[in-house]
C-alpha cells in the first residue's frame, strides 16, 4: 500500500470491509513506526500523516459503526459542507445595558469609596520606593 491519504482511502475501499481489524491495526502500527523514523523534511511525511488519519478513521468507524461521524469526515482532504456544520452566530451572553451606569466625577469617587469600605479597605497605600542609599 502506498503511503498517501488517497492511496490509503482507495485500499480501504477495496479491501477494508473484508480485512480483520487486527490486520488494519497492524498496518496502522506500521505506518506510525514509519512516521516515527522520518524527519520533518521528508517529502513523504504529509502522505504518511494522511494515510494514518484515513486508517484511524476507518478503524474507529469499524469499531463503532453506530457513530454519528461518517467515515468521509475523518479525511483531511474532505471539507465540511453547510449541511454538516452550522455556524452559531447567536450572542453568547444577554447583557442588560440598563444596569450599566456611566458615573461622573464625584459620583465615581463616592462609589469607589463605598466599594472600598465594603471590602474593608479604608486606605490604599502606594508602594514606597527605597532611596538609592538605603537597602530595599
Amino acid at each position: 500500500m502506498a503511503t498517501t491519504g488517497a492511496s490509503a482511502r482507495e485500499w480501504l475501499e477495496q479491501n477494508g470491509a473484508n480485512a480483520p481489524i487486527e490486520k488494519l491495526e497492524k498496518i496502522l502500527s506500521s505506518l506510525q513506526q514509519k512516521l516515527e523514523q522520518m524527519d520533518e523534511t521528508n517529502p513523504e511525511l504529509q502522505g504518511i500523516l494522511d494515510a494514518i488519519d484515513e486508517m484511524e478513521g476507518f478503524i474507529l468507524h469499524r469499531q463503532m459503526p453506530d457513530a454519528a461521524v461518517p467515515i468521509e469526515s475523518t479525511s483531511l482532504d474532505s471539507s465540511p459542507t453547510e449541511q454538516s456544520v452550522a455556524l452559531d452566530t447567536s450572542q453568547l451572553g444577554d447583557p442588560v445595558l440598563e444596569d450599566i451606569i456611566a458615573l461622573e466625577g464625584e459620583e465615581k469617587q463616592h462609589k469607589f469609596a463605598s466599594l472600598k469600605q465594603q471590602l474593608g479597605l479604608t486606605t490604599i497605600k502606594a508602594p514606597v520606593k527605597p532611596d538609592a542609599g538605603q537597602k530595599p
